[in-house]
C-alpha cells in the first residue's frame, strides 16, 4: 500500500492485497486483467441464489436501482453536494489537481426522424413516441415464407394443440403465408426424455423431408430443447421452433401470431423492412464474441458474423467460427477459417443475390472492445476485412464501428419551458458534441424506448472509415438498423445485425456446443 498517500489513517499499511483476475476484461494480448484491492476497504456484494429466487426482494431492488430520471439526478446532486461540502475530501483531491463541479454538463442533442417502415401492404403505422408498432393486427409480411411440408414433434395430440394449430391457420391467411397441414409425430406422454425426441426425429424426419419443424415440449427447460436444436441444426439442417405446452394454451391467437412470425423469419421471410434511402449497394455487418457457456473445456470462444445481402436489409448471411478462449481479437483458432474467409464468402453471396452487383459500401458494427483495445482491433480485424476485399477483387469502401454498450454515461432531456423537468431521451436522440472524444470520431445514440428506470445510451466509435458517407448518414443508418430486429416490434438498443450476431454467438456456444450448422441454414435466421 502507498503509505505516503494513506497518511495518518488507521489502515494497516502492511496488510496483503487481494488480487482479482478478471473473467470478463482482457488486455490487448487476450490476457485477463489483474486488479489489486485493500482488504479492509472491501465489502461483499452481489446476491446469493436464494436472494435471486426471492421475487419480492427483486421488485424492491429494481425500485432502488432502476430509478426514474428525476430521482437519479436528485441522488447524483445529493452525492456531489455532500462530497464538495466535505473539506477533508476536497483537501485529499487538491494535490492531485482534481476539482468536482457541483453542476452537471449541459449540451446540445438532436432527435433523428422516424424512418418509414413497410410491410407487404405498404407503410406501417409507428408510435413515434415509443418507436414501436403492433403485430397483433395481422398484416401481410413484407416477404412471406411458406410451409407446404412441415412437421410437429410433440408428446401427443391434445385439445390445446389442435386449437393452436387452428389459430395458426387463421393467422396465416391474414399475413399471406401458405400453411399446409403438418405431419404430427408423437413421442408419447411417457416418453419425453431428450433421447425420445431425438430417436423419433432420427427415424422419421429424413423420410418426410420437411422444410420446417415445430417442437412442443412440456416446459421451458434446457432439455429437450438443446438436444432437438443440436440435431436439427447440425445434423439435418432444418430450421425449427420450440414452444411449450403451457404457452400455446394461453391466448392461442396472440401466441400463434408471434410464433408464426418467428417461423417466417427462421424460414427466410421478413415481417417488415425499413426504407434507408440507400444511394449505393450497401452491406451491413454485425460481429460479436461469446465467451461463456459449455466451451470452457475446449479452450475456445465463439465469434459470430451476420451480414445483410439485399437493399431492404431483410436477407442475412450468418456464420460462426472458433477463436482462442477468452481472446478479444477475432483471430480464428483454425487457420483459413476466420474473418477474412467468411467475408469473401459473404461478398460472393451478396453478388449472387443481386444480379452480379457487389457492395460499394460495407459498414461493420463490432460489438464490445474497450478503449484500450481499439488499436488492436484496428490493426488485426480491419486488416483482415481489407484483405478480404482485396482477395475478392472488388472496389469497396469499408467503415468499421465499435459498439460499446457497457458505459457509465447517461444523458437526460431537459424541458426548455421547465428546466427542472427531466426525462429519458426519446428514441433516436443523438449526442455528438460536448461529451465525445475529439481524437476519434464517435457519437452516442439512444435508439430504444425505456419503460423503467433511466435510459443507457450506446456509444459508437468509428475507428476506420474509407467511405465518403457523412457522420449524419452513419447515424441514420445506425438508427434504421435498430428497427430491424424481428424478435421485437420496436427499436432495440443496438443495430439489428449486432443483436443477431450476439444471439447467434450465444446460441452456438451454449446450445450447439460450438458446432457449425449445415450450410442450408447460413442464409436463414435459424437462431432467433
Amino acid at each position: 500500500i502507498n503509505a505516503e498517500y494513506m497518511g495518518d489513517s488507521d489502515l494497516d499499511k502492511n496488510q496483503p492485497l487481494l488480487e482479482n483476475i478478471s473473467r470478463k476484461e482482457f488486455d490487448a494480448d487476450g490476457q485477463p486483467k489483474i486488479t489489486h484491492y485493500v482488504p479492509s476497504l472491501c465489502h461483499l456484494t452481489g446476491q446469493t441464489a436464494e436472494m435471486k429466487a426471492d421475487t419480492r426482494r427483486g421488485r424492491e431492488l429494481i425500485k432502488k436501482t432502476a430509478m426514474k430520471p428525476h430521482l437519479r439526478l436528485s441522488k447524483i446532486h445529493q452525492a456531489i453536494t455532500s462530497i464538495t461540502n466535505n473539506a477533508e475530501f476536497t483537501k485529499q483531491l487538491k494535490p492531485w489537481g482534481i476539482e468536482l463541479n457541483n453542476k452537471l454538463l449541459k449540451g446540445p442533442a438532436r432527435r433523428l426522424p422516424t424512418p418509414v417502415l413497410k410491410n407487404g401492404a405498404g407503410p406501417i403505422n409507428v408510435n413515434t413516441e415509443r418507436e414501436s408498432w403492433d403485430i397483433k393486427f395481422q398484416w401481410p409480411m413484407f416477404r412471406a415464407a411458406h410451409f407446404q411440408k412441415w412437421a410437429i414433434v410433440c408428446p401427443g395430440k391434445s385439445g390445446e394443440l389442435e386449437q393452436f394449430i387452428g389459430s395458426m391457420f387463421r393467422v396465416a391467411r391474414d399475413i399471406g403465408v401458405n400453411l399446409a397441414d403438418p405431419a404430427i409425430l408423437e413421442t408419447g406422454y411417457r416418453n419425453i426424455r431428450p433421447a425420445d425426441y431425438k430417436n423419433l426425429m432420427t427415424n422419421q424426419l429424413p423420410a418426410l423431408a420437411p422444410n420446417f419443424v415445430m417442437i412442443v415440449v412440456p416446459s421451458k427447460t434446457e432439455e429437450p430443447y438443446c438436444t432437438c436444436k443440436l440435431y436439427l441444426s447440425t445434423v439435418i439442417g432444418i430450421p425449427s421452433q420450440v414452444v411449450t405446452q403451457m404457452n400455446i394454451a394461453k391466448d392461442p391467437l396472440l401466441k400463434a401470431t408471434k410464433v408464426l412470425t418467428q417461423m417466417v423469419c427462421k424460414a427466410g421471410g421478413a415481417p417488415w423492412t425499413v426504407d434507408m434511402k440507400l444511394q449505393a449497394a450497401t452491406m451491413f455487418v454485425g460481429i460479436d464474441l461469446h465467451h461463456s457457456g459449455d466451451l470452457e473445456h475446449t479452450g475456445n470462444s465463439i465469434a459470430a458474423f451476420v451480414a445483410t445481402l439485399d437493399r431492404d436489409c431483410t436477407k442475412y448471411y450468418s456464420r460462426t467460427f472458433k477463436v482462442k478462449s477468452r481472446q478479444q481479437i477475432m483471430q480464428s483458432a483454425k487457420p483459413g477459417q476466420g474473418l477474412k474467409e467468411i467475408m469473401i464468402d459473404t461478398i460472393g453471396q451478396f453478388k449472387d443475390g443481386n444480379n452480379g452487383i457487389t457492395p460499394k459500401n460495407i459498414i461493420v458494427y463490432r460489438d464490445g472492445g474497450s478503449e484500450g483495445e481499439v488499436q488492436s482491433l484496428a490493426t488485426y480485424e480491419v486488416g483482415e476485412l481489407e484483405a478480404a476485399l482485396t482477395a475478392a477483387g472488388i472496389s469497396c469502401k469499408l467503415t468499421f464501428i465499435i459498439v460499446l454498450k457497457k458505459i457509465r454515461t447517461r444523458y437526460f432531456t431537459v424541458s426548455k419551458d421547465n428546466p427542472a423537468a427531466v426525462s429519458n431521451p426519446a428514441p433516436g436522440t443523438v449526442v455528438d458534441t460536448s461529451i465525445v472524444n475529439h481524437q476519434l470520431p464517435e457519437f452516442y445514440c439512444v435508439c430504444q424506448h425505456v419503460n423503467q428506470g433511466s435510459a443507457t445510451p450506446t456509444k459508437y466509435q468509428i475507428i476506420s472509415d474509407t467511405s465518403e458517407l457523412t457522420t449524419d448518414a452513419l447515424q441514420m443508418f445506425t438508427y434504421c438498423q435498430a428497427h430491424l430486429y424481428y424478435n421485437w416490434s420496436g427499436t432495440i438498443r443496438t443495430p439489428a445485425v449486432v443483436k443477431y450476431a450476439a444471439t447467434l454467438a450465444k446460441f452456438t456456444g451454449q446450445v450447439l456446443k460450438g458446432g457449425d450448422v449445415k450450410k442450408s441454414l447460413y442464409n436463414k435466421l435459424h437462431y432467433l
